[in-house]
């Protein structure tokens, strides 16, 4: 049941999807992209009228009740996302799907309420969607939260917005409690570094897609909608530490690490849930730019061949219709006096990184100065200092659980990078800030895997356009351990 607007999905770059797909030969992917520029030409020349994606067209009658839909194979995929599907916001269109039975939304959590969780919104339709994943699962403890959830999912339900806050605010208010929620914001690629000193008695949450649904409408609506995403966002964030706290009754508190663009709306979630407590942490510039290149781009080799043929410049900035929808998760490029077109098209798919993280840099110091998140934090600090600055943190927000109970003392598995991190970071002392090199099996030029020396350049000349004016920019009043 996929929806044809779905196609037209922000970020939605399929030939950078050939990258990745290394069984295939370089010839056979070269002729592969030219067919699909050639396709983006006569989809953006037919499609030019499609520029609201996540908000609700008010084409579509509204849900009025409740059901469930039975999944016609397990689990789900991620669609059209720009350079990875899995990645992809979240939607219902993720699943194929038939209807199933009407149901009371109320009876659902008293059934099931260990085996549910949040997905996103449907907003067409005006209702919540949430999966049921198996007995004994729980997304939270398998990396990406909605990635999680996707792939693991065994049925939908929908519950329309009504309903949905009726039923949240009946319910037990020790459950709902968000006194000890704390919300992590972040610039993307550190953001887990902070939950992982955390206690496991402390609940993780990592990137639940219900807020950057949220994000997402909010994008397109222009502020004509926020009393509405401040109620839905107040009824998520309750009945999320519902679910959880169901999950794992001795797991009180609860840390929720959103994905960057959910900065964009840090006032809206801070008028919802007045009293929890919210961090920034980033991590500079050119360490997030190369990261995702990393992740994302990997087959090099062929990638520097379009560059050099300027194929990604023609496929997002002239065939694609992506810069109709760039300002969603790239606010800043409205600013056109600062950020013509010209200024960043020239770096092709690397300008998503680079405008994205001066957006979500921006967005987060406007919330930092007006309240709407208590303090910010770098990762380089994070990985140096470990447990002790994270102390700090909690404590500097007044986090109501004791300090000490929260903060791990003892790790292993996962977490040995992070300490062979702050090794390396001990032993430069002349260079704590030192770049990313712990990708073994990647070559490391002058401290990074994917950008040249000439791309290093480019974007910290392009970095003065903002007033944070460099890549290793730090953010005034950023906590540090001394």
């Amino acid at each position: 049941m996929k929806s044809s607007v779905v196609g037209t999905l922000l970020l939605s770059v399929p030939a950078l999807s050939l990258l990745t797909i290394e069984a295939l030969g370089f010839h056979i992917k070269l002729f592969l992209l030219i067919c699909l520029l050639l396709g983006a030409m006569l989809f953006r020349f037919r499609n030019k009228q499609v520029t609201n994606i996540f908000a609700g067209s008010g084409q579509s009658n509204p849900a009025v009740c409740s059901q469930e839909f039975l999944l016609q194979r397990r689990g789900g995929q991620g669609n059209d996302y720009f350079l990875d599907p899995s990645a992809g916001f979240s939607s219902i269109h993720d699943f194929d799907y038939v209807p199933g039975k009407h149901i009371t939304f109320r009876h659902l959590l008293k059934a099931k309420s260990r085996v549910l969780s949040l997905y996103c919104i449907d907003d067409e339709n005006r209702q919540i969607v949430l999966v049921e994943t198996p007995a004994g699962f729980d997304p939270s403890e398998h990396g990406s939260y909605f990635q999680a959830q996707r792939k693991h999912a065994i049925k939908l339900y929908t519950v329309p917005y009504d309903e949905y806050h009726a039923v949240v605010r009946t319910l037990n208010k020790e459950m709902v409690s968000t006194s000890n929620v704390l919300f992590n914001y972040n610039t993307s690629r550190c953001g887990n570094a902070f939950s992982k000193y955390l206690n496991p008695r402390m609940q993780s949450i990592s990137e639940p897609d219900i807020f950057t649904s949220l994000s997402n409408i909010a994008s397109e609506s222009y502020g004509t909608r926020n009393a509405e995403l401040i109620a839905l966002a107040r009824s998520s964030v309750q009945l999320l530490c519902y679910l959880h706290r169901h999950r794992h009754p001795e797991r009180k508190d609860i840390c929720i690490k959103f994905r960057p663009q959910v900065v964009y709306i840090a006032d809206l979630i801070q008028k919802a849930i007045p009293d929890a407590k919210s961090i920034f942490v980033y991590r500079r510039a050119l360490d997030v730019i190369d990261s995702k290149c990393v992740e994302f781009i990997k087959d090099n080799s062929f990638y520097w061949l379009i560059r050099f043929l300027r194929l990604d410049v023609f496929y997002l900035y002239y065939f694609s219709n992506l810069t109709d929808h760039l300002y969603k998760v790239m606010p800043l490029i409205k600013d056109t006096r600062r950020f013509p077109l010209s200024s960043y098209r020239e770096f092709g798919f690397i300008s998503f990184f680079i405008m994205s993280w001066l957006s979500v840099m921006h967005k987060a110091m406007e919330a930092l100065e007006s309240g709407n998140i208590s303090v910010s934090v770098e990762w380089q600090e994070l990985v140096f200092h470990q447990e002790a600055l994270v102390c700090k943190i909690l404590k500097s927000i007044n986090f109501p659980s004791p300090v000490d109970d929260m903060v791990i003392h003892k790790r292993t598995g996962s977490l040995n990078r992070y300490r062979n991190q702050c090794t390396l970071y001990r032993q430069r002392s002349q260079c704590r800030y030192a770049k990313r090199t712990y990708y073994a099996d990647k070559k490391v030029r002058d401290g990074y895997i994917f950008l040249n020396e000439i791309e290093v350049f480019e974007i910290k000349a392009f970095m003065t356009r903002h007033e944070i004016g460099i890549p290793d920019f730090v953010i005034p009043r950023t906590l540090t351990i001394h």
